[in-house]
């Protein structure tokens, strides 16, 4: 794997985390024709959603797919890796990220345990005015006293 990569990226290799280093591995096994489907398919769903935006205005999915993760006292010292986390918390954004289409996540209310939930809106192209009406008619309807049991006002 390493002989595709830089000279002075070869030296830092070993200094980067497992999680880096193995999707590094896993990205140069890529091949053009992968990369030629991948893009079929993201013009396909393009297709998809230029024929549902021609119904609808808006998209409305949960902002994550799971609830915020607790922050471990372990991370604040060295960080944290998780990578099926990751994928939870970003399941949704995905086909933002794909499409190119906006995208704006919301705050909407909080668990039972105090943790943070949120909405996604996914708006046409160009349409975001859009996504900010949508998302201040959200934020209006939420209890902007709740706070989470750790909060830090950074803008008071």
């Amino acid at each position: 794997m390493r002989d595709f990569l830089q000279p002075d990226f070869n030296n830092h290799f070993q200094e980067m985390n497992l999680e880096t280093r193995l999707n590094l591995a896993l990205a140069s096994q890529f091949t053009a024709l992968d990369y030629i489907k991948a893009n079929r398919q993201r013009s396909r769903t393009m297709a998809f959603l230029r024929e549902t935006f021609a119904n609808v205005n808006c998209l409305l999915t949960p902002g994550t797919a799971c609830p915020a993760p607790r922050i471990q006292d372990s991370d604040l010292q060295t960080g944290c890796s998780d990578a099926r986390t990751t994928l939870r918390t970003m399941r949704f954004m995905q086909l933002a990220n794909l499409t190119g289409i906006p995208a704006l996540v919301v705050p909407v209310g909080y668990t039972a345990s105090g943790l943070p939930i949120s909405l996604q809106i996914m708006a046409k192209w160009w349409d975001e005015a859009l996504l900010f009406r949508v998302g201040l008619k959200l934020e209006r309807f939420r209890d902007v006293t709740a706070r989470p049991a750790i909060y830090y006002d950074i803008l008071g």
